[in-house]
């Protein structure tokens, strides 16, 4: 820990005006280099009198704009270093929310702010813990208003909706980026299914009248081509642009439920039918029903 404090403080020196006119103008801190950005960190820290090993600060983008929070750390440090005093005042519910209302204070000079939390459906420990993030949330915001600053405190992060917090190494100041999650393709059938083996008896096999199919679930209207697979499952499929076949087994649904499989695994491909489909499992689909699964599975 000791090399990298030195390596740091080797490295940053003061905010350039570059630098600071982009983080006043902008007011967006992802627009720093890593070293602008852990000098700013710095700064910051240095500014207030508190500890950056601590890390009183983290990350948290708003609106598109990568900016500060203040965290425990902060507001405590804040309040030890500047001899606040802290104080609930009142507290009460009104309409299922509980309000808590905090005074700072020193030297006669006050700031008031409040906390608020909803209580409807909690009971125990979570509306327990509910009241004391109230409380806590009134202290910390009174402690910032006090201090002239106008950041959000940690306990106000939940709240606020389609937010990113970190994402910011906060020693060296780099960018982290957010891992991609795998996207599974199911594979596109190669091409027609192979042709059936001759019977035994070297007799045709009759495939029998299917009705009409209608359009394919997946590419509208088409013309069907019809076969029969060696385990005497009637099949129709139809090429596609891309390459390959599209396949449809009105009969038996055995190309269907493999796809259904596929997409939601063998162990809970029933359950699923049941959940969607009056409680149908495979044996009991009808032709509308596995058009309309099939587009549940691919829209």
């Amino acid at each position: 820990m000791t090399s990298i404090v030195q390596t740091h403080e080797q490295d940053i020196s003061e905010i350039t005006a570059e630098t600071l006119e982009t983080i006043l103008v902008q007011g967006d801190l992802s627009k720093l280099s890593a070293t602008d950005r852990l000098a700013y960190y710095m700064k910051t820290c240095e500014s207030l009198g508190l500890n950056y090993l601590t890390k009183p600060f983290d990350y948290i983008t708003l609106s598109g704009k990568l900016t500060l929070y203040a965290k425990k750390e902060c507001t405590d440090q804040l309040s030890e270093k500047r001899g606040i005093s802290r104080t609930i005042t009142d507290v009460q519910l009104i309409d299922d929310v509980y309000v808590v209302r905090a005074v700072a204070s020193k030297g006669g000079r006050t700031e008031e702010s409040t906390g608020a939390v909803p209580l409807a459906g909690l009971k125990g420990e979570a509306k327990a813990n509910a009241t004391m993030k109230a409380e806590t949330k009134a202290k910390r915001r009174a402690t910032l208003s006090f201090c002239g600053l106008g950041w959000i405190d940690e306990s106000e992060t939940d709240s606020i909706p389609n937010v990113q917090t970190g994402g910011v190494d906060i020693l060296t100041g780099e960018l982290i980026e957010a891992p991609v999650e795998a996207v599974t393709t199911l594979p596109r059938p190669a091409g027609p299914p192979p042709a059936p083996p001759a019977p035994k008896d070297d007799e045709p096999r009759e495939i029998p009248d299917q009705g009409e199919l209608g359009g394919c679930p997946l590419h509208d209207e088409v013309e069907w081509t019809l076969n029969m697979s060696k385990y005497g499952v009637v099949q129709a499929w139809h090429p596609i642009e891309e390459g390959g076949g599209c396949y449809f087994a009105p009969a038996h649904k055995d190309l269907f439920a493999t796809t259904y499989q596929q997409v939601i695994g063998s162990e809970g491909a029933n359950e699923w039918l049941k959940g969607n489909f009056e409680g149908r499992t495979w044996s009991k689909l009808t032709p509308k029903d596995i058009v309309a699964a099939m587009e549940l599975l691919t829209t």
